[in-house]
């Protein structure tokens, strides 16, 4: 079974506090699994990470 890696960028964030702000707007947190299952990844997170790969062109 393949292992993943958390990487902890703490503290490091491409978003400012008023777009941070604006998250929970636009995309609402997914409701809970009924058969239980990998818990999702907040929306702030997901968006630091694709922004992330756009801005530092990793692949």
């Amino acid at each position: 079974m393949a292992r993943t890696r958390k990487i902890e960028l703490t503290g490091y964030t491409y978003l400012s506090d008023a777009q941070r702000n604006r998250i929970p707007q636009m995309f609402p947190e997914p409701e809970d699994h009924p058969h239980g299952g990998r818990p999702f990844h907040s929306s702030q997170a997901c968006l630091e990470g694709i922004l992330s790969v756009l801005i530092t062109g990793c692949q």
